[in-house]
């Protein structure tokens, strides 16, 4: 990927589709415009701005003539653009009735987003039936009442509504963990409050709790909720967003902030025995900054999840393959924490950090909201985000919906809701002193030099060395009952340009 540039714009001059996105690029005179297309038409998106657009496209890849990518960073997630007829009839974003704002926000609903099924939702019925009940005259509060109550019903905090009314903006929160939330609403004495106020409430006293008592014992960064201490030879990190690293919200501040947090926090916690990994109350943010993350622990390039687009099989498979970085590193045992309070960026860290060999992953299943926002304008002038993208983890399982599930189970709330967060973490740490003497699951390794060592299986455990040239098909290269640390000697002349190694325990 090169730094968008007046010369790279003039090379794509033309009408372009990001195949799966429905979303459509016009260069002309190395100028940008973007708009959005579904089966009612097209609708120019609402910022226009160069700068706005430029700093989304501000990497590019040219593959051939007719195709390129795009990415607001020079790494992870990017879009494939294919070269396609110019748009015709396309509105601006204007004054429309009911029924056609309706029928746009379907449409997109219908083309794009994958996880119905997952989430328990007859979209087909439960659409037409909440069509029925607009006319073209139906009023903003009864049109905004229809689409939020089909967004709501999905319970995924990616898809959502941004409405004008009565001049005011309103976009609920929509995140409602599914064994927190109750015991919020139960612990509340405000029976009137919503439930975006009682969650909002509740996290961030929870924060704010451990903020204190991390400026006391530990280090903080001001900005956001990144923290980190020790407790005796078990280091702790606490990560509360991949966001929040730098005052000017680019992209390339929050992750040069966020490599010199990283840097502070790992050079202090060099020397301990194994860290935990925090992101219980972990919200999200840039799934570039979780990326960045993960590099600082891996120890060989490993792939960590894929994605694919849904309705769009012509796309192929993005693998996000995270290598190490050449910064403050460490490559001591992980214990991953997270909770229903675990979501997107946060959930991307997850599946990042379960796939390095010496991790072990503690805690509740992850909230189930990994894939990024796809933004699409209405042509009332509101806006729609969703979910369209479906990611599987080194192991091709799905997690949306679900959440991703922790090796073992530990209850974050098992001593109530409302204990201070920095309680909750003594003793998930005392809990981990009895269990150090178990060995972590064994995860999926790629190799540069001519030999691995694995030396973290439990002893007398039965072990498969599997090799794979593409990361999905595996074959078997070895068995052996593991006993003592053990060199696996790899003779470079079968190595192909990229040769991965992963290592299961046969069970």
């Amino acid at each position: 990927m090169k730094p968008t540039s007046v010369s790279l714009l003039s090379q794509i001059e033309g009408s372009w589709e990001a195949v799966g996105y429905g979303k459509f690029l016009q260069v002309t005179n190395t100028q940008l415009r973007e708009y959005h297309s579904n089966s009612y038409g097209c609708i120019e998106t609402a910022d226009q701005s160069q700068a706005q657009l430029l700093k989304d496209y501000a990497y590019i890849e040219l593959i051939d003539s007719d195709t390129f990518f795009a990415s607001p960073a020079p790494f992870g997630n990017k879009w494939l653009f294919t070269r396609a007829n110019p748009l015709s009839d396309c509105r601006d974003r204007q004054e429309a009735n009911a029924l056609t704002t309706f029928d746009f926000f379907d449409s997109f609903m219908r083309q794009h987003y994958p996880f119905f099924e997952e989430r328990g939702m007859d979209w087909e019925s439960r659409s037409i039936a909440a069509r029925s009940a607009l006319s073209f005259n139906s009023s903003d509060q009864q049109l905004y009442n229809a689409m939020y109550g089909l967004l709501k019903d999905l319970g995924d905090p990616h898809t959502g509504l941004y409405a004008a009314l009565n001049d005011q903006l309103v976009h609920p929160l929509g995140i409602y963990p599914r064994q927190a939330m109750p015991m919020i609403r139960a612990n509340s004495s405000n029976s009137h409050a919503s439930d975006d106020n009682l969650f909002l409430n509740w996290i961030i006293g929870q924060l704010s709790s451990l903020e204190t008592k991390m400026i006391e014992v530990g280090q903080v960064v001001d900005t956001t909720p990144f923290y980190w201490s020790k407790f005796l030879e078990i280091g702790y990190l606490h990560i509360g967003s991949e966001g929040g690293f730098s005052t000017s919200g680019k992209l390339e501040d929050e992750i040069s902030g966020l490599e010199s947090a990283l840097d502070e926090a790992l050079s202090d916690l060099a020397d301990c025995e194994a860290i935990v990994v925090d992101l219980t109350l972990n919200l999200g943010g840039y799934e570039w900054l979780s990326q960045t993350i993960a590099k600082r622990f891996a120890m060989e390039a490993v792939h960590v999840h894929s994605k694919t687009l849904h309705n769009a099989s012509q796309v192929p498979p993005l693998d996000y393959i995270v290598e190490p970085s050449s910064r403050v590193n460490y490559h001591g045992p992980l214990y991953l924490l997270t909770s229903d309070v675990t979501l997107s960026a946060g959930e991307d860290l997850t599946l990042s950090l379960r796939a390095l060999p010496q991790t072990r992953h503690y805690g509740l299943n992850t909230y189930g909201a990994i894939s990024n926002l796809l933004p699409k304008p209405l042509p009332n002038g509101w806006g729609l985000t969703l979910s369209n993208e479906i990611y599987t983890d080194f192991e091709g399982v799905v997690w949306e919906g679900s959440g991703i599930v922790p090796d073992f189970e530990y209850n974050v709330y098992k001593d109530g809701i409302n204990l201070p967060h920095y309680e909750m973490i003594e003793g998930f740490i005392s809990y981990i002193r009895e269990q150090r003497q178990l060995t972590p699951h064994l995860r999926l390794y790629s190799i540069q030099g001519p030999a691995m060592l694995v030396n973290q299986a439990e002893p007398g455990s039965l072990l498969e060395l599997q090799v794979s040239e593409d990361l999905a098909d595996w074959s078997q290269a070895l068995v052996w009952q593991y006993q003592e640390p053990t060199e696996l000697e790899i003779d470079p002349e079968n190595l192909g340009e990229s040769t991965f190694f992963r290592i299961k325990e046969i069970k």
